[in-house]
């Protein structure tokens, strides 16, 4: 998949999505990624996670001295959407010198349909009202076995992708790419490797 491609497969997914993350009756399609090994570095794989993702070439794992501080962070961010629901940070990974991140999360036990979707719901007002001046905008895809619920944020200073990964069993995976807008143009291929990298494990 072509840059251009990517950029208009994103439109067709928040077009497929029609009512947004509140409408779980709505069907998702299948959704495909061309992945570039040349723009994959680390791997992400954790034994208790159910997955491992490829990280964009050249964004960096953190130390486990900053991770507990992120964590903080994440925690104040997702109490500002009203939710009861709290991930676990697992890894974060930081471009330099520009600072595109990355950040794995999961939460504890496995979401229903419906309280996935109501999860997503609370972070697109969150990201209305954080990106105020922007775009934000959800789809929903399914991919390897997960069904996806997508925001991307776009604004001045970056663009931003949250998703909700769920499959049967499993615990719901967060993942939050932030890319400074700047940089955009050059990671998005990057950034498309890693989502299609995913591999769900038993």
């Amino acid at each position: 998949m072509t840059r251009g491609c990517w950029t208009a497969a994103v439109v067709v997914v928040f077009a497929l999505a029609g009512c947004g993350a509140g409408e779980s009756s709505h069907k998702a399609e299948a959704m495909t990624f061309r992945v570039n090994p040349e723009r994959l570095g680390a791997r992400f794989a954790d034994a208790g996670a159910g997955f491992t993702l490829g990280v964009p070439a050249g964004w960096d794992p953190l130390p486990e001295s900053l991770l507990a501080a992120a964590m903080e962070r994440l925690r104040a961010s997702d109490q500002a959407t009203g939710g009861d629901a709290e991930p676990a940070l697992l890894a974060l990974y930081r471009e330099e010198p520009e600072g595109a991140l990355l950040a794995v999360s999961t939460y504890a036990g496995e979401f229903a349909p419906a309280s996935r979707d109501s999860l997503a719901m609370l972070h697109l007002r969150a990201m209305q009202k954080r990106h105020a001046g922007g775009q934000v905008a959800d789809g929903r895809f399914v991919y390897r076995g997960y069904e996806v619920v997508q925001i991307r944020a776009v604004d001045d200073h970056a663009v931003a992708f949250k998703l909700f990964l769920s499959r049967p069993g499993r615990s719901l995976v967060q993942l939050d790419y932030v890319v400074p807008r700047g940089i955009y143009p050059r990671e998005l291929e990057a950034v498309e490797s890693s989502i299609g990298s995913l591999e769900p494990k038993s």
